[in-house]
C-alpha cells in the first residue's frame, strides 16, 4: 500500500510538473510564432545571433555583417558555437527561438527537480511556475535570443552535478557555462566560494574558483583583444573602455 500511494504522489507530481511546463510551452510558443510571423520580433539582436551562426557555417566564425566584425570581437562566448550543428539543420533565426524555448523550460523541469528535494511539492511547483513565467524570465526571451539564455539551465546543471557528484558533468556545465559570456566567470567564482565555505566540497570550490578567475583573464587578456585585432579593430574592450576610459591614455 505504501508503494502504491508512493507511485500515485509521484504520478500526480509529475502531472502537475508537465502541466506547468506545458502550459508555459503553449503560451511562448504561441507568442513566438505571433510575433515572428507578423515581424515583431527583435530584428538587431536576433539577427546578430543568427548571422553570426551562419557566418559561422561559412568559415567565418561569428561575424556579423552589419558589424562589419566579428560578435567574437565584442563578446568572449564560444558556447555560440556549439550550437552551430543544430543550426546547420535549420539555418532560420526561427531556429533559435525554437531552441531557446526548449533550453528554458528544460530548467524549469531541472529546477523543480532540485527543489523536490528541498521543498514540499507544492512550494517547488510553485517555485517553477514562479522561474517560468515571472517577468525577469518574460523580458529576457521577449521577441529575440541570447545564448545567455542557456545560463539558468547550466547553473541548475551544475547545481545538480554537485549534488550527484558527477565531477565530468561538472566540469562540462561549467566550461559551458563560462562559454556564454565573459561576465560569467564573476558569477561562477561566486559559486565556488560558496561551494569552498563547504569542507566536503572545498576542492570542487576551489577549482571552480581558479578556473573562473583564469577564464576571465583569458576572456579580457587575450580572447578579445586578439579577436579584435583580427578584425582591425583597436584591442581594446569596447565596454571596459566606454566604462573605465581608454588604458592606454
Amino acid at each position: 500500500p505504501d508503494t502504491r500511494a508512493g507511485f500515485r504522489a509521484a504520478v500526480a507530481r509529475s502531472r502537475a510538473l508537465i502541466a506547468v511546463v506545458g502550459a508555459w510551452f503553449a503560451v511562448y510558443g504561441a507568442l513566438y510564432t505571433l510575433e515572428h510571423t507578423q515581424l515583431l520580433t527583435n530584428g538587431f539582436d536576433l539577427s546578430v545571433f543568427d548571422y553570426a551562426l551562419w557566418s559561422t557555417l561559412q568559415g567565418h566564425p561569428g561575424w556579423v555583417p552589419f558589424f562589419g566584425h566579428s560578435l567574437l570581437a565584442e563578446h568572449f562566448m564560444p558556447t555560440l558555437l556549439v550550437l552551430a550543428p543544430l543550426y546547420a539543420l535549420w539555418p532560420s533565426p526561427a531556429a533559435l527561438l525554437g531552441v531557446q524555448l526548449l533550453i528554458v523550460g528544460a530548467a524549469g523541469a531541472l529546477l523543480h527537480h532540485l527543489a523536490r528535494r528541498q521543498l514540499p511539492a507544492a512550494a517547488a511547483l510553485a517555485l517553477t511556475f514562479a522561474f517560468l513565467f515571472s517577468r525577469r524570465t518574460h523580458s529576457a526571451l521577449e521577441a529575440w535570443f541570447h545564448v545567455e539564455a542557456l545560463e539558468p539551465l547550466l547553473i541548475f546543471g551544475l547545481v545538480w552535478a554537485v549534488a550527484a557528484r558527477r565531477r565530468a558533468w561538472y566540469a562540462v556545465m561549467m566550461v559551458l557555462a563560462l562559454g556564454c559570456k565573459e561576465d560569467m566567470p564573476v558569477y561562477l567564482g561566486l559559486f565556488g566560494a560558496y561551494l569552498a565555505m563547504q569542507k566536503p566540497l572545498r576542492k570542487v570550490g576551489a577549482v571552480t574558483i581558479v578556473v573562473s578567475a583564469a577564464w576571465l583573464v583569458f576572456a579580457f587578456g587575450f580572447a578579445i583583444p586578439q579577436a579584435r585585432a583580427a578584425d582591425g579593430l583597436p584591442r581594446a574592450n569596447p565596454f571596459l573602455e566606454a566604462r573605465f576610459g581608454d588604458p592606454a591614455a
